[in-house]
């Protein structure tokens, strides 16, 4: 049985979920799952019994699954079981802003990777309904509004989606995750989206892409729009293909005008990833961090102050029994210093990166990530000693690797020197300030990567490690 993990790191580097020690004190029914007699507590997997969830999930699955709806993603969630919903307060209010900023770090974190076509997260909001589309609308930006505020504290907006609710690559992000959000109520004027009580689903963004890789879209979104023909004689003038305009106008279902501007004003942050090479996340010292990178992104690794490692370890996204592996990487190498135009492997024998710029041309890739044992063995020491190897830990745990997966590293900006006889000597790092490394993804990974905190390696000091990841 799966329970919460209140310390594990999410890709910020906090914790994945930091209102986890909230969580009794939140004001919300849930989150639940469909289990197969019956509605579950996602958190514990008990069995749920709350008279209002029941009734709720029952409204939910009687709008799916009735003749003609027209959503065939959502009916493919409900059907796979692939789905969490809750009962919150009323829509647009603080209280069920903290509640549902809590839960969907959990849903997150339960679907780090996506394994099913559809999956999505159902909010049903108690309280009083609106009184037609334009108050609804209203009501769900302040929601939205306002579980930004709250997340703001804690993460940084989706590097993969824009904050603009003008740009055409706008989502809402939540936990540094993107999601398209759709409303539904008893006033909207789509039968699609007419529910007794108000709904918010979040649908995780990255789907839509995976479904543009399959060459899965087009299909379905005609579909969809034939069986929305079908149901109300046209078809909802507010959509439109995904990625062609902000989806910012389809969010609540009303047909806004050219002139509509979307209430929303998103926090603005200093530092950005995967936003351009030249605009970086700090990882500060002692401390690692955790992301995705797709297939064909760079991902730039700069020492800004100087004499400073950063370790780096890859796992497949989708398969965590592939993994970067030194030994590979080196004997197709046939040397143990790699640099730009070499390709680092995984165990299985597949490219994983390719450095494709390289100021130090000095790593190492021979030495694990320092841990506590490292410290205890090596130096003597005694009591708890920071590490890459936690930090890697807590960081990748998050994205539901376990850390008996985490082996030797990438030792970016490591001075590591063999004598004649074969004996290692670890030096001062030959990166000055500045000094970087860019490696292309080669396949979709899930990525660690630290600040090290080993004072031998580092020339005695502990330093920050800025990257980008584009």
């Amino acid at each position: 049985m799966r329970k919460p993990l209140a310390y594990v790191k999410s890709n910020s580097g906090r914790l994945w979920n930091p209102l986890a020690y909230r969580h009794d004190s939140l004001a919300r029914k849930g989150p639940f799952k469909c289990g197969p007699d019956g509605l579950l507590d996602a958190l514990t997997g008990l069995r749920a019994d709350d008279q209002s969830a029941e009734c709720a999930h029952a409204m939910l699955t009687d709008l799916i699954f009735s003749e003609g709806y027209p959503c065939v993603g959502a009916r493919s969630a409900l059907s796979h079981r692939s789905y969490w919903f809750g009962v919150y307060p009323g829509l647009g209010t603080t209280e069920a802003a903290l509640s549902l900023c809590h839960d969907l770090y959990e849903f997150s974190h339960e679907y780090a990777v996506l394994e099913h076509n559809f999956v999505t997260f159902i909010a049903v909001f108690e309280g009083d309904s609106p009184c037609n589309e334009l108050e609804f609308e209203q009501r769900l930006w302040l929601q939205l509004q306002n579980m930004h505020d709250v997340d703001a504290k804690y993460f940084d907006w989706d590097p993969s989606v824009s904050g603009d609710s003008k740009a055409p690559d706008f989502s809402f992000s939540l936990g540094c995750r993107a999601y398209f959000v759709v409303g539904l109520h008893a006033l909207a004027s789509r039968f699609a989206r007419q529910t007794r009580q108000p709904v918010l689903a979040f649908n995780l963004h990255e789907l839509f892409e995976k479904l543009r890789d399959r060459g899965q879209y087009d299909k379905i979104k005609n579909v969809i729009r034939a069986r929305d023909q079908r149901l109300q004689g046209s078809v909802n003038p507010v959509l439109q293909t995904f990625g062609e305009g902000s989806e910012a106008r389809q969010y609540s279902g009303r047909n806004v005008s050219d002139e509509w501007i979307c209430p929303f004003v998103p926090h603005q942050k200093k530092k950005s990833v995967r936003e351009g090479p030249d605009r970086f996340t700090r990882i500060p010292p002692q401390s690692g961090t955790a992301f995705i990178m797709r297939r064909g992104q760079v991902l730039k690794v700069v020492d800004p102050l100087g004499k400073q490692v950063a370790d780096l370890f890859a796992l497949g996204a989708d398969n965590h029994d592939i993994w970067l592996s030194s030994g590979r990487s080196l004997d197709y190498a046939s040397k143990i210093y790699l640099s730009t135009g070499d390709v680092l492997y995984s165990n299985d024998s597949r490219p994983m990166f390719t450095i494709v710029s390289d100021t130090v041309g000095f790593h190492d890739f021979l030495l694990t990530p320092c841990s506590q044992e490292t410290f205890e063995i090596l130096y003597n020491h005694r009591g708890h000693h920071p590490s890459c190897f936690e930090n890697l830990s807590e960081n990748l745990r998050g994205f539901g690797v376990d850390p008996s997966r985490i082996s030797t590293t990438f030792n970016i900006f490591m001075n590591v020197a063999i004598d004649p006889l074969g004996a290692l000597t670890v030096g001062v790092p030959k990166s000055r300030a500045g000094d970087c490394v860019e490696l292309r993804a080669e396949m979709d990974m899930v990525c660690g990567l630290t600040a090290c905190s080993a004072e031998g390696s580092n020339n005695g000091t502990f330093k920050p490690i800025d990257f980008s990841c584009y």
